[in-house]
């Protein structure tokens, strides 16, 4: 749904987690198992997808997580485990991706490796090339919650009019600072509605925020489906 008009856009950058890629309980789950084979310890069932109670148990009694940074260093593995447990390629959204005529980026707090791995399972990494991904961290020096991050980004896309780019978040703070910072802004997923007066675009997921703003020319007559 388009609540205000957007401008002529000359890039789209999306958010990584929950945006190019589902977010929701099954991917808790799936983190879970994965959490649960690292450290030998069973938490998926007991915990039926309540990710920090299973971290909190075994930052209690699991044996290989004798400190808060060895904890972390197993739910890393655990998270990068995700690749092969739970996000699944995305050929219709690669295709749809291929015939925007607009640069496409992605910007995420996850580090540089996540982000390749996750473009890379959904086979989206031909069309947002090496050079269009951004670790708001590790590039900018700062999360995506501070505005200063897209300042900078807009300074390295070298695009003045800021409202020019498009933001696709399923964070309502990460699409305020966008905001902040004069990009225009899409909100994927079940933003509150107290939070819509600084989104341009809603939509549920990716694939139809891009139908909504990036619809797919039909089919020619007679063509296979």
């Amino acid at each position: 749904m388009i609540l205000k008009p957007l401008p002529q856009l000359q890039a789209v950058v999306f958010d990584l987690d929950g945006t190019t890629y589902p977010f929701n309980a099954e991917y808790h789950k799936a983190c879970l198992a994965a959490l649960a084979r690292t450290t030998r310890f069973a938490v998926s069932d007991r915990f039926n997808g309540k990710l920090d109670e299973a971290r909190n148990h075994i930052t209690k009694h699991g044996v290989h997580a004798h400190t808060p940074s060895h904890l972390q260093r197993l739910t890393s593995y655990a998270r990068d485990a995700l690749t092969t447990d739970f996000i699944r390629p995305a050929p219709a959204l690669a295709l749809h991706m291929q015939q925007i005529a607009k640069p496409l980026y992605v910007l995420s707090n996850s580090s540089p490796l996540w982000i390749d791995a996750v473009l890379q399972k959904r086979g989206l990494d031909k069309v947002i090339p090496a050079s269009h991904r951004f670790s708001a961290r590790s590039d900018f020096g700062q999360s995506k919650r501070h505005m200063a991050t897209y300042e900078r980004l807009a300074e390295k896309l070298r695009i003045k009019d800021r409202s020019r780019i498009l933001l696709a978040d399923d964070e309502a703070a990460n699409a305020l600072a966008a905001q902040a910072a004069g990009f225009s802004t899409a909100a994927i997923g079940n933003f509150s509605p107290n939070n819509m007066h600084f989104v341009n675009v809603i939509a549920p997921d990716i694939k139809h925020l891009l139908n909504h703003i990036f619809p797919l020319p039909p089919a020619a007559p007679g063509a296979r489906p």
